[in-house]
């Protein structure tokens, strides 16, 4: 796995008490040991003249924890709290085990986009989606051409150790140098060998193959002026020949030289004397055609006469079949009662059905007793006969509750509409709990709430239908039990402090107070108009509500940098000129204005660009128009309006990720896991006020949190 360590100047590190150049950012898991030493590597000086170099640098350190592999980026990062001069130092560090599958490190210290040059935010632990990811880091750049100057890393196919002497600036270029000599070499090499883009007064050139040196920066320490040979990697041993099989055997001819020499390999590969096994019994081999378990049988012939025989056998199995049936049909026929008799009556059928039906009432008003079940199955046989299905699908509700299954986590039984009873707004069924005894592990639902019951387990053994009474259901008594439920749901996320729970309902209401604000809408949603995503928004949202990592803090950058890759991405000539490279070239080297100069050093790039023979259609000339109608107005007041909204907005989001380093990951998912739930419960109650009229109803385990989609 990779780790990521972050030192800079700060009023306030990440380590209690620690202020000024320490570590402002970090994994949750760096060793101790490793801590101590990216610490260690983060120092940085300036030359003689004041101008800071730019450190690329891959070292390869063992310590207690491990072997790593650590890819450094040190460069001035502007003034700090106290306006003195700062710097800032990214460190990557990979474990032996991890860089087989990355791309050579010069490429990663150029490309990867990861790389902090500014540290704005307070110190934080790094959360786990902004670890390492590799993007093509080969192809993202385009690769600029390289001085005469630098040497070859190798001489007559041998890697050798080169110090670059250097002009201020050229420390890329020599990355970039190293870049493509690494890709020549086979990839297990790519990550044998250490380098540096310059030479630090705290460094030591044998840490490194190769390294950049400049003449205006002073060394304590002499430089090698000799190229000694690198060492490849050793390579893998070849596997030795197999020994030839003693079951094949060669013919020999002495008149060939090629049998003599057979001969003599055969000789050679004999086993000596000393290593035989004495006192080895003699192998007797038996020859295949005297072994008889290996002898095969010979096959069996199919011929004429076992064709016939089939035959023969399929004639008699069809007789005894049709024998047998005639047999059957001659048996039915004679045991059926010829004989004529007298048809009941009406009235004679109406009264038995009458006296079956008070035999049901009877059941059914003394509560369905278990004892009468069995005879009560007869009657509602009778009646289901007679057109009645209700009584027998109350007998098949009655033997479901007596099943032993029926205490079942998620089990559901459906309720015949006869047997619910509904007093005001409380619905029950009329049995007892003594007869029935999988009713006190039951409770009564309308199928619409059913359906809708979906909460996540607790490890407790309360669940949302746990305080239901027994087969019995009200609308108070189903939001009491799902108040209960919520109350230890939310335990852990009560336990919180109320800092932490107070920093993230600011949070979010934060971030609906920008969504809402009318006056950065047009800002926000400024890439959606010209056809990017939004993540692409200066405040891009995630699906949990949380900021979306790699965005700067500061808007003036951020309008640099989006400008900077829509004139990237797009091929038009017009972006060639010369009017519109030197304007382009100002802009990039004023980082320090404000987001209103930066909008209209751009609008005044793209004014430069000869676009008068377009169509209104066009790409760059919608790009223009779209960013002078929403950063730019002719006038005065209107425009000074504008500045003040762009300074709003970076206060904004610098307050937002203020807020947003309260608390973790692991405090936001209990705030979500708990919103969610509050908001489904209201559902849920809502949609039981609704339900109670109607007749579909099902009993259910109180232990259940989630009914199959299966219901009836």
């Amino acid at each position: 796995m990779s780790f990521q360590y972050i030192h800079t100047s700060a009023k306030r590190g990440l380590e209690p008490g620690k202020s000024g150049f320490c570590c402002v950012a970090r994994d949750r898991s760096l060793p101790p040991d490793l801590i101590a030493e990216l610490e260690s590597q983060s120092r940085y000086s300036v030359d003689s003249q004041g101008t800071p170099p730019l450190i690329l640098r891959h070292r390869i350190v063992t310590l207690r924890s491990g072997t790593y592999h650590i890819l450094s980026r040190i460069q001035e990062s502007g003034t700090d709290y106290s306006k003195r001069n700062n710097h800032i130092a990214h460190h990557l560090a990979f474990s032996q085990d991890d860089f087989p599958g990355l791309p050579n490190p010069a490429a990663i210290l150029l490309n990867w986009r990861g790389w902090r040059d500014k540290w704005v935010e307070p110190p934080r632990i790094l959360e786990p989606f902004e670890t390492f990811y590799l993007q093509d880091v080969e192809s993202f750049w385009s690769t600029p051409s390289l001085p005469d100057s630098f040497k070859n890393i190798s001489h007559n196919g041998q890697l050798i150790s080169r110090i670059f002497k250097l002009s201020i600036h050229e420390e890329r270029l020599l990355i970039e140098h190293l870049r493509r000599s690494l890709n020549d070499l086979p990839t297990p090499q790519h990550w044998q060998h250490t380098f540096t883009s310059c030479l630090l007064p705290t460094d030591q050139p044998h840490d490194y193959s190769w390294a950049g040196y400049l003449p205006s920066l002073p060394l304590p320490y002499e430089l090698p002026t000799e190229n000694i040979p690198l060492l490849a990697p050793p390579a893998e041993p070849e596997p030795p020949p197999e020994p030839p099989k003693p079951s094949q055997k060669k013919t020999t001819n002495p008149s060939s030289k090629d049998t003599i020499a057979e001969q003599g390999e055969t000789t050679s590969e004999a086993p000596s004397p000393a290593k035989q096994k004495k006192f080895a019994a003699p192998v007797v081999e038996i020859p295949k055609e005297y072994d008889h378990r290996k002898r095969k049988r010979p096959k069996r012939r199919y011929g004429q006469r076992e064709f016939t025989r089939a035959i023969n056998i399929a004639i008699a199995g069809s007789a005894v079949i049709c024998i047998a049936l005639i047999v059957f049909f001659v048996q039915t026929h004679r045991s059926k009662n010829l004989d004529h008799y007298t048809l009941p009556s009406p009235s004679d059928t109406t009264r038995a059905l009458q006296a079956r039906q008070n035999v049901w009432k009877q059941f059914a008003d003394a509560g369905y007793p278990r004892a009468e079940l069995e005879n009560a199955r007869a009657t509602a046989q009778f009646l289901a006969k007679a057109g009645e299905d209700a009584p027998l699908q109350s007998i098949a509700f009655l033997e479901r509750l007596l099943d032993t299954t029926s205490d079942q986590p998620n089990l559901y039984i459906p309720v015949p509409k006869p047997l619910i009873q509904s007093q005001g707004t409380t619905y029950e069924l009329p049995l007892s709990t003594v007869s029935y005894p999988a009713l006190t592990r039951l409770a009564l639902l309308p199928q619409a709430v059913a359906a809708q019951l979906d909460f996540p387990p607790l490890e407790q053994t309360l669940a949302p239908l746990s305080t239901l009474p027994a087969a019995t259901f009200s609308l108070e008594a189903f939001s009491q039990s799902l108040d209960a439920y919520l109350l230890l749901a939310d335990t852990p996320y009560d336990n919180l402090p109320q800092a932490t729970r107070q920093a993230m309902q600011s949070y979010f209401a934060q971030v609906r107070e920008l969504q809402d604000n009318s006056q950065f809408a047009p800002f926000l949603d400024f890439p959606e108009s010209i056809g990017l995503g939004s993540e692409s928004a200066y405040i891009a949202i995630n699906s949990d509500g949380l900021l979306i990592p790699g965005a700067p803090m500061s808007l003036s950058q951020y309008l640099r940098e989006l400008f900077s890759s829509l004139v990237q991405s797009s091929k038009d000539q017009a972006l060639q000129s010369t009017a519109f490279q030197t304007a382009l070239a100002n802009l990039q080297a004023n980082t320090r204005s404000t987001p209103s100069e930066t909008a209209n050093q751009i609008s005044a790039a793209l004014a430069e660009l000869p676009l008068q023979n377009r169509s209104p259609e066009d790409p760059l000339r919608k790009l223009r128009a779209q960013w002078q109608y929403t950063f730019t107005h002719p006038d005065l007041m209107e425009q000074t309006i504008i500045g003040y909204n762009l300074e709003a907005l970076e206060a904004a989001k610098l307050r937002l990720a203020e807020t947003r380093s309260q608390f973790s990951q692991a405090d936001l998912a209990l705030h979500l896991a708990s919103r969610e739930r509050a908001q489904h419960a209201a559902t849920l109650k809502a949609t039981a006020k609704e339900a109670v009229s109607s007749k579909d109803w099902i009993v259910i385990s109180k232990q259940s949190t989630k009914v199959p989609n299966s219901l009836p």
